[in-house]
This record gives structure tokens, C-alpha cells and sequence, in this order.
């Protein structure tokens, strides 16, 4: 249906029940402090969720004028025009009293005997022509419109959500392994040893799946480590392996590396340009995925990756090499379509649990500003098992505060490291994941479902948006390092990256709250996350005049308007998206 059309549908259908008399009660504030009357915003609810684009002050300005009449005496008590969702209960209305059901628009009429059993009539007309696209979004989305990438069988408004490992070569078969990823919310599966399965390519496709390869099946990277190697390892292997699966509909790209050194940028840039020239000009898109370390990596393991007893660094570089020399190189040489790197927050040891690394915030803060200056996304990984006497399992607080601290810096990619249990590293103290070694979910699966939930609700408003700083308030958690007292040192966001206000917010009131700050095509918009891993909050946020937007929370969207002031009870870990309209 048109939007014009449709609009005049509404209008109509408000005009008859709730009459001119309501409407002005409206106007004058009488229904409620708002001045909106709730009977009234819910039609105008159904007209934004059938695809209408007025706002609700545009909107109701043409329902005034499209019912706008000249004032006549007054009436004596006369029928109601009832409304709902669904069709009348028996138990309303009177005889002679009309009823729209806003699910299906259809009329009711009601007699001495009843409701009559058929709708007496429908106000929603025809569909109409295809409308002309809005202004809002540009006509021809790229990946450099917004600093964005989205996989090859994905749209510009889908946010990348992967898992590390997700599948096995046991598992490559199993459909339902893939159902559940669906069902999960994760539309992208890094490979790690499983190498290329055909199956495995036409069951994503069934589930809305990309698929980043390792055509290299038993070894973890295409490149080499040893010196004086090839720089690539089975240039005639990989070219083999692909000259099917480039063409699936289910290829993402390739799985280049995992946390490489320094010594490797070289080797990685080559084997872009090695894997560009295998691709047909029909395949475009394609990723070639390298992920970076975290910057808790030694300076030899950053610059050897694995170094050996007797590897140094070189002279030149006075036995240092910082993790912001690091990224720099990488982002130089390697020029990434994606910057992907690892911290998990919570790698601080079952003793410390409830506390935070101090260098997370730090992390965060120089992806962020290498992927805006690059005008590339940053994508965020988030830990899902256990490996070490360090790292645990998360809880389902810890989960989401992981993923809606990276939302809120603006990341706008989640790889969730693992999705099956590895088996396969020499580390014994792996353990967890989404899915046990033989497919069966476990509760860390349940996390992350109801993460990519929010996820799914959100994501073209982050996906489309430009990250313009974040307004911290409150506590900051508490960080693995301590003072001279013992007393834990709160962690530490940049001052670089921290604002006061933004757009229409004037200030914000939390006990613990971070809130990431956008530009949604000229809009404003915020990602509320309450900054605890074991306390809820509610965050406050006020306006500087009266505001129309909605907010999404729980992946529920409501709407408001006519509020200066916004209120969001979030429980530990949780985020929250609000737009300004």
C-alpha cells in the first residue's frame, strides 16, 4: 500500500473512533500529561509498524486536516466506534456500535443479538505501486558510506555475527547444527580446521549463513611461520579447493590468519592480492579475514607471533614494540576491509571474577579510532568458553556486557570465540562453547541467542550510523590491577573518546551507565549499556525539549514523543537502543 494511501486508511479509521472530540482532548493535553491520547497512538503504532514513514507529528497533522470540519451544535449521546486487536469479545459495546480490529482492519457491527459474525466492511485499500525511495538512506549504500562491510549474501542493514570454529569436519553435515546457528542469531561461520565442504556451504545457504573458509584443512593459517618459507602456503591447493566454493552463494571469504605478528603483514597483504586474483568479476565482496591480537600480547608474541627462545627483536626498535605500533603497521600494510581483534575483558582469573581487565576500554578505544580514521568497521570478539586456569565461561551477564560495551564503542561486527568446544588446540583447559563437541547446546548458547536477539533488532540503525564519541557515567568496573592498598583500580576509558552531551541529551543519570553516541543518517542516536557485570541500574537520559523517537530494549521496540525525559531499567550488562525522530 502506498504510505499516502495508507495514511488516509488511519486517518479515517481514527476520525470515526474516536471523533473529533477525542482529538481535541488531544490537543489539549486532557487524556494525559503528554498531551497524546493512548488510543490514538496505538493506530499510529500500526501504521509505523505496517511501514509507514511520518512521524507521529506528521502524521497526526493530516489526520487533523483529513477530519477537520466546521463546528457544529452539540450532539446528544450517540454509538461508539470501538477498536482493538482482534476481533470483539461479546462481552463490549452496545447496539449500533461499530468496531475496528487494527490487526486486519476490518469492521464489526453490533445489533440487539450481537457482534455480527462477518466484518461488515475492511478500510485498508488495495495495494498500491512501489513508492519512491526516501531520503534517509542513500540511494546506493557502499562500504565506504557508512565505514561498514556486510557479507556477500547479506544487505548493508545486517551486522556480521560470527562464530570462531563453528563447525567441525564431524559436524560439517549436520543440519541441525546450522538451524540452531540460525535460530541463535549467528549469520556467520569462521572456519578453523574443517577445510571446504560443499554440504557444509549449501547448508548455510539454507540458514542465511556466510561462510569465512580455511582452504588449508589441518593447518590453521594460509601462511607460513617458518623463515625463508613460501609466503604462502598451497598456492595450487587453495586454487583447487576454491574453484567451486568461490561461486556458492554461501562464500564469505577466507579465513587468512589468527592473531599473526608482525613478521607476518607482508605475507598476509600477498595473500590478498593472491586471493583477489582468483576471484571471477561476478564474485565481489568477498572478505579476507585476518584477526588481530589483543593488546595484553607480549611485544615478542606481536611482533613473532610464536616466538622461539631465541628470537629478538630487532635492534632498531630498542627491545620495544607497543601495541599501537602494532595495529598502525597492520592497518598500513595489510589495509583491511575489517579491523577483528581479540581482548576478552574477563580474562582476569577464576580469583578475580566480577572484575574487568584494565587494558579492555584501551583496546577498544584504539580499534575505534584506526577503523574511523580508515573509515573501515571494527568487529569485536567476545569469549564463549573457557582455556586457561584464566578465562571462564561467562555467565549471562557477563556475555552481554561484553557484547553491549563493544556495541557502544560502535563496533559493528560480533565473532564469538568458540562456537563449537575446541578440541583440537594442545591446551587442555579449553572447555565451553555454544556447542559441545558432538552439537549438543549449551547454556553459554542460550547467552548469546538472547544477545543477538537485541542484535537483530538493531542492527541497521548501528550498521548505518557514524560513532561520535561515549558519555560515561558513574562507576567504572573495577579492573584486575590493584593500588598500594590492595584496593582495585577502576578502569579507564581514553579522554579522547569521551563527550559530555550529544545532540538533544543534556545530561544522564546512572549509577554505572556508558552510552555510545551516533549519527544515524542525520539522526540522532544512542546505545545505552549499563556498564556492570553484576549490579542493574536505571539510566536516565534528558533531553533539552520535547522528542519523538523510539527505543529498543529486550529487542521490544516502543515507541515515544512528546518527552524530555527517557528512562531505562537495564539489567546488569544490558543494552539498549534509543533514536531520536
Amino acid at each position: 500500500m502506498k504510505t499516502g494511501e495508507n495514511l488516509i486508511a488511519i486517518a479515517l479509521s481514527a476520525a470515526l473512533t474516536f471523533g473529533c472530540a477525542a482529538m481535541a482532548a488531544c490537543q489539549t493535553g486532557a487524556n494525559n500529561n503528554s498531551g497524546i491520547d493512548p488510543d490514538i497512538f496505538d493506530v499510529y503504532t500500526a501504521y509505523a509498524e505496517e511501514g509507514g514513514t511520518l512521524s507521529y507529528s506528521e502524521w497526526y497533522a493530516q489526520l487533523l486536516e483529513s477530519v477537520k470540519g466546521e463546528k457544529g451544535d452539540k450532539g446528544d449521546a450517540g454509538n461508539s466506534f470501538l477498536h482493538g486487536s482482534g476481533a470483539p469479545a461479546e462481552n463490549t459495546g452496545k447496539a449500533g456500535d461499530l468496531y475496528l480490529d487494527i490487526k486486519t482492519w476490518d469492521i464489526y457491527e453490533r445489533t440487539e443479538s450481537g457482534w455480527s459474525e462477518q466484518p461488515i466492511g475492511n478500510i485498508k485499500g488495495e495495494q498500491g505501486e512501489k513508492g519512491e525511495k526516501g531520503e534517509t538512506t542513500p540511494i546506493e549504500v557502499t562500504n565506504e558510506t557508512y565505514g561498514s562491510f556486510w557479507l556477500r549474501c547479506h544487505d548493508y542493514k545486517t551486522m556480521p555475527i560470527g562464530a570462531f570454529n563453528a563447525v567441525t569436519a564431524e559436524l560439517s553435515a549436520t543440519p541441525s547444527l546450522y538451524t540452531s546457528y540460525k535460530e541463535a542469531g549467528v549469520n556467520m561461520m569462521i572456519g578453523c580446521w574443517e577445510g571446504i565442504s560443499i554440504d557444509a556451504l549449501n547448508l548455510c545457504a539454507d540458514n542465511g549463513i556466510g561462510y569465512l573458509l580455511n582452504p588449508c584443512q589441518g593447518d590453521l593459517n594460509i601462511i607460513d611461520d617458518a623463515e625463508g618459507s613460501p609466503y604462502i602456503n598451497n598456492k595450487n591447493i587453495i586454487t583447487e579447493r576454491l574453484a567451486v566454493a568461490k561461486y556458492h552463494e554461501a562464500f564469505a571469504g577466507i579465513m587468512v590468519t589468527d592473531e599473526p605478528g608482525r613478521v607476518h603483514f607482508e605475507r598476509i597483504a600477498a595473500t590478498q592480492e593472491f586471493l583477489d586474483g582468483l576471484m571471477p568479476e561476478s564474485v565481489k565482496g568477498a572478505l579476507w579475514w585476518t584477526n588481530l591480537y589483543p593488546n595484553y600480547a607480549t611485544k615478542k608474541q606481536l611482533y613473532f607471533r610464536t616466538p622461539g627462545s631465541g628470537d629478538k627483536l630487532p635492534s632498531e626498535l630498542n627491545k620495544q614494540y607497543p601495541y599501537d605500533r602494532y595495529l598502525a603497521e597492520y592497518m598500513e600494510i595489510c589495509k583491511p576491509k575489517v579491523l577483528s581483534f581479540d581482548n576478552y575483558g574477563y580474562h582476569v582469573g577464576v580469583a578475580n571474577r566480577g572484575a574487568v581487565r584494565s587494558d579492555y576500554f584501551q583496546n577498544l578505544s584504539v580499534c575505534r579510532k584506526a577503523a574511523l580514521e580508515a573509515n573501515i568497521p571494527f568487529w569485536h570478539f567476545v569469549q564463549t568458553c573457557q582455556f586457561g586456569a584464566d578465562v571462564f565461561a561467562p555467565t549471562l551477564n557477563e556475555l552481554l556486557w561484553a557484547v553491549n560495551t563493544g556495541l557502544s564503542f560502535g563496533a559493528k561486527g560480533i565473532e564469538y570465540f568458540t562456537g563449537v568446544a575446541v578440541s583440537n588446540f594442545e591446551n587442555s583447559g579449553y572447555a565451553g562453547a555454544m556447542f559441545k563437541g558432538d552439537g549438543t547446546r549449551t547454556d553459554v548458547y542460550n547467552y548469546v541467542k538472547e544477545a543477538n536477539a537485541q542484535i537483530g533488532v538493531i542492527d541497521e540503525v548501528l550498521m548505518c550510523s557514524k560513532s561520535k564519541g561515549l558519555i560515561a557515567v558513574g562507576a567504572m568496573p573495577e579492573s584486575n590491577k590493584k593500588d598500594e592498598q590492595g584496593d582495585p583500580i577502576p578502569c579507564v576509558i581514553p579522554e579522547e573518546d569521551l563527550i559530555q552531551t550529544y545532540g538533544e541529551l543534556t545530561s544522564v543519570e546512572a549509577k554505572h551507565a556508558l552510552i555510545g553516541c551516533f549519527d544515524y543518517n542525520g539522526k540522532t542516536a544512542f546505545y545505552v549499556t549499563n556498564n556492570s557485570i553484576d549490579e542493574s541500574d536505571t539510566v536516565t537520559l534528558n533531553l533539552n525539549g520535547s522528542a519523538e523517537g523510539y527505543t529498543v530494549l529486550k529487542a521490544t521496540k516502543k515507541h515515544f514523543m512528546n518527552t524530555s525525559t527517557i528512562q531505562l531499567a537495564l539489567a546488569a550488562g544490558e543494552g539498549a537502543l534509543i533514536v531520536i525522530e
